[in-house]
């Protein structure tokens, strides 16, 4: 990571708001640089995908509570990846949403990062991010944001307490999760290489894995049949199904993220929603 003038060399950035996506907001282009060659393999900001962050706070509220039906007295936070974390920027957008849902950072989740990027984990350690990132924030979160004047160019939010760990493979990270995001990646791998990184994140996570729409529509004859061998199942479909409720539209909820839970947590998950003495709020599933 190079610092000029003291301007931080974001190794993540794009100062045209252009996204893959076509996400209604300013994103960076995420760059993995290998040898000689620069690969654009997504974008990334802050509050990417607001919706998908807000149904992982739910889900993990859920987890808790099937937790604790089942040992009162197991206190232990849960886990969560952001695999290809590139600079850090949706990791810190959970905890910030994982706090305005009531989860504690430390307490009740601990939050990791890797990716095989060492200029990225380094930058997304550091915790800085560009000004132009702060577009398609909550007000909120403004209040968390720390002006310390170390960079012209680049802001950062108090300690998150999140974990990025040292530069390697997804597929190498040896590490047990109860949640695992994989987006904006795997569409940019070729069929072998997301198929070994689906099959390795079936295999280290225990209860949920949500992924984004382009991947799974990419890959989708590829991974599906991965998720559903390792009894991963799409849990927005199981949601609906059970309320007998029919999406918006067949378009909208193919442009959602995707979120599939492990059969030994999918029963718990869809009951807990049908209990309205459950304190738990699906509201973000848009049942």
């Amino acid at each position: 990571m190079r610092i000029a003038q003291n301007r931080i060399d974001f190794p993540a950035y794009n100062t045209h708001g252009v996204d893959v996506f076509a996400r209604p907001h300013c994103a960076l282009i995420d760059i993995y640089e290998s040898g000689d060659h620069a690969h654009i393999r997504g974008t990334t900001t802050l509050n990417r995908d607001p919706l998908l962050l807000k149904r992982l706070s739910c889900v993990a509220h859920a987890l808790k509570a099937i937790r604790f039906d089942k040992n009162p007295l197991d206190k232990t936070p849960l886990k969560q990846l952001f695999a290809a974390c590139s600079v850090g920027l949706d990791a810190q957008s959970q905890a910030l949403t994982h706090e305005l849902k009531g989860l504690k950072s430390g307490k009740d989740i601990d939050i990791h990062g890797v990716d095989i990027s060492a200029r990225f984990t380094a930058c997304a350690r550091e915790g800085y991010f560009p000004i132009e990132a702060t577009d398609n924030i909550p007000d909120t979160w403004l209040e968390r944001i720390v002006f310390d004047g170390k960079y012209t160019n680049g802001l950062r939010f108090e300690d998150m307490g999140i974990t990025f760990h040292d530069a390697q493979d997804i597929r190498d990270h040896k590490e047990r999760y109860d949640i695992s995001v994989v987006t904006n990646v795997l569409y940019h791998m070729d069929k072998d290489t997301a198929i070994e990184t689906m099959v390795h994140l079936t295999g280290q996570t225990s209860s949920i894995i949500a992924t984004d729409p382009a991947s799974i529509d990419k890959h989708c004859d590829d991974l599906m049949p991965i998720l559903y061998r390792n009894g991963f199942m799409n849990l927005t479909s199981l949601l609906r199904q059970a309320q007998n409720v029919r999406p918006v539209s067949a378009l909208r909820e193919n442009a959602e993220s995707q979120i599939f839970a492990h059969v030994s947590v999918a029963r718990g998950i869809v009951e807990m929603c049908g209990d309205k003495a459950q304190p738990v709020d699906f509201s973000d599933f848009r049942l």
